[in-house]
């Protein structure tokens, strides 16, 4: 699936309450993968929260992730071509 048509749907996440104006949300992940990802401008939230707006259950830890949009886009666009 091309990057572009999975970021058309909307989710509550598109508006996180910890996102800056600067970031996009990444996505939800836990400790581990958090130090895994390459992102220069990552940065772990607080309260991960699924696409409805409701705190997930689970035996695993999530925290929400954003990056810098300029740092998203330069992806996107290397992706894109």
């Amino acid at each position: 699936m091309r990057l572009e048509s999975w970021r058309k749907f909307k989710s509550f996440n598109d508006n996180h309450p910890e996102k800056l104006e600067d970031e996009t949300f990444f996505g939800n992940q836990t400790e581990e993968e958090f130090g895994s990802l390459l992102w220069k401008t990552k940065r772990m939230g607080n309260t991960a929260y699924d696409d409805n707006g409701i705190i997930p259950e689970g035996p695993l830890r999530k925290f929400p992730v954003f990056v810098k949009k300029s740092e998203y886009e330069v992806f996107k666009q290397r992706v894109l071509i």
